[in-house]
Order: C-alpha cells, then structure tokens, then sequence
C-alpha cells in the first residue's frame, strides 16, 4: 500500500488511474471477486487518461493503444502492478502459493506454501545468498525435485511467482496445477518478460522446445539452457532494457567454458537457470497451442501487459 500513495504523489495521471482501480476493489464484497469481476486487459476509461488521449473517439483508442500505447508500456487496465494483481485473489478461499522462498506473496490462514526445501533449510540459503528472511515460519509441503505429486489437497486459486520459467518440464507442471485446482479454480502467475530482464538477449521459447524436453520427462535442465542462461544473459535493470540498453560487457568464451565445464562435472544435477523466455503474447500463444494439442487443460482467462519500466506480466488461468 505504501508503494501505492507513493505513486499517487508522483503524477496526477496515476492519482486518477490509482483511484479508479481502488475503487474497483472497495466494491466488491470482502475482495469476492469472480472471472466476471477480474479487470478487462484494456479499460478505453483508464487508457484515455493518457496525456492527449481524451479527446480520442473511444472506438479508436484500442486501435491506438495497439499500435503505439503496448509498444510504450502505457497502463491499459486496472492491473499494472503485481499489488493490484495480488488483490484479485480472493482471500477467503483456498489458496497454494508455490515456490515462496522466505518471502510470500500471499499470507493469510487460508494459504498454504509448497517448495523444495522446509523453512529452515530455506532460512539458511537465504543467508547464504543475502536474501530477505522474511516473516514465513512454516512450509506445508516439500519436495527436493519439485513434485507437485506430494500435495494431496484441492486448492481454488494456485499462485506462483518468477518460476514457471526455471521448469525443465513445463508441461508436467500444468498438468500438475490442474489436479491441484477445484473445478472452476484459477493458477495465477507472475512471469518475467524476457525483453525487459536479463533474459533480453535470448530467443523466445518455442512450443516444440517445450513439447521436447516433455517427452523427454526432464527432470533437469537440457545443455542448451544451461549454456545460453551462463553466457548469453545480461543485466537485470527493467528501466535500462525499457530504454533499448541490453549490453552484456562480459566474456561469452569464459562463460561458455564455465558452463561447459558445470555440465561435464555434474550432468546429472539440477542447475538452476532458466529454460523459458516469454512476453505476454508468446506465453498466450503457446499456453493456447497446448490446449488444443491436448497437454493442458488450462485456459487463458487475462493477460495483463508489461507496463513501462517494469520486467513482469500477470496471468490468470482458469481450470
């Protein structure tokens, strides 16, 4: 919420985004939204706040938005941070956050945490790496391959945030999620856009890539991903990539040898880099290919964009 008001000072723009999309949760009844409640992905009211956009007739502003405001980042809808996409779950139902760390998105009696390691163990890494300890005291569910197979329990709303991308078999992870969902229940993700993270670099994920390593049942990450996250990845700054400055400054050779070196020594253990690179239409387009070709029932319900100087897009998913 402190970020919020922050951003109400800045611009009179976003005091008057900001207020309409607090507007939209104070009325609905203790957050109970539904899929007719979740925000459109394009709102003509909010887009038309843009400067010099009123006096755009309303049939054109999705054309506008289109061909220029999506290039920009321009906020579209009443979802432009992961705040706001947070508080489209409802909080009264049953909730499983996957891959938390030490630091939620969700908290609450209702939600419950899976990840590969218990709290303790994953206290210790946090040291290890400088990361926020943060206010998690207990992990209901664990598994140190990731299986989602452990948790017997049905959920209504399953969330998961920067980790689809670290998945060496996509596929058996929706799969997964589904039988974790109640009948009409929703995943939510957070995914970072490759264009805008350190992933700027490299190529988005193919659909037959993705059909690959699932028919290949990996459990670890294939060689060309290891390779290409060591060496081709760049710096991590949304507001420098957003500007067009994708600059990698170090040594591809060095790191081509290291990571030629990491596979050899260890080919069968689990290296944590990322296997898939999305934007919001890649991930649209290859989340609906699955779902005719039958590897998933999962169905896109929103998309909400990347908006300028930020690295990550909201999706809802309906079972």
């Amino acid at each position: 919420m402190n970020a919020i008001k922050k951003l109400i000072k800045k611009s009179s723009f976003l005091t008057k985004i900001i207020k309409k999309i607090l507007l939209i949760f104070q009325n609905n009844d203790k957050n109970k939204l539904d899929e007719k409640q979740f925000p459109v992905e394009f709102s003509d009211i909010i887009y038309s706040q843009h400067t010099g956009l009123k006096s755009i007739n309303k049939n054109k502003l999705y054309n506008h938005y289109i061909n220029h405001g999506k290039k920009m980042g321009k906020i579209s809808n009443a979802v432009p941070d992961r705040y706001c996409f947070l508080k489209l779950i409802n909080k009264y139902k049953k909730i499983l956050e996957i891959a938390p760390f030490t630091t939620p998105s969700l908290i609450g009696k209702n939600v419950k945490y899976f990840d590969l390691m218990d709290i303790e163990e994953l206290k210790l890494r946090a040291k290890e790496y400088n990361h926020d300890i943060g206010n998690i005291t207990k992990i209901d569910y664990v598994s140190s391959d990731g299986n989602l197979n452990v948790i017997k329990d049905k959920f209504d709303y399953v969330l998961s945030s920067h980790c689809i991308e670290h998945l060496p078999d996509l596929i058996l992870h929706f799969k997964n999620v589904e039988k974790l969902l109640k009948k009409q229940g929703y995943y939510f993700l957070i995914i970072p856009d490759k264009r805008y993270c350190f992933d700027a670099l490299l190529p988005e994920s193919s659909i037959s890539k993705i059909i690959e390593q699932h028919i290949e049942k990996r459990i670890t990450h294939a060689p060309s991903s290891i390779l290409e996250h060591r060496a081709l990845t760049t710096h991590n700054d949304p507001i420098r990539h957003w500007k067009g400055d994708n600059n990698n400054d170090n040594d591809i050779v060095e790191r081509l040898s290291y990571a030629i070196r990491e596979i050899k020594d260890n080919p069968k253990k689990y290296v944590d880099v990322h296997a898939w690179q999305f934007t919001p239409k890649s991930f649209c387009n290859i989340l609906e290919l699955l779902y005719s070709l039958k590897y998933t029932k999962l169905r896109i319900e929103r998309c909400y964009p990347t908006v300028l100087n930020s690295n990550e897009f909201f999706v809802i998913l309906k079972n």
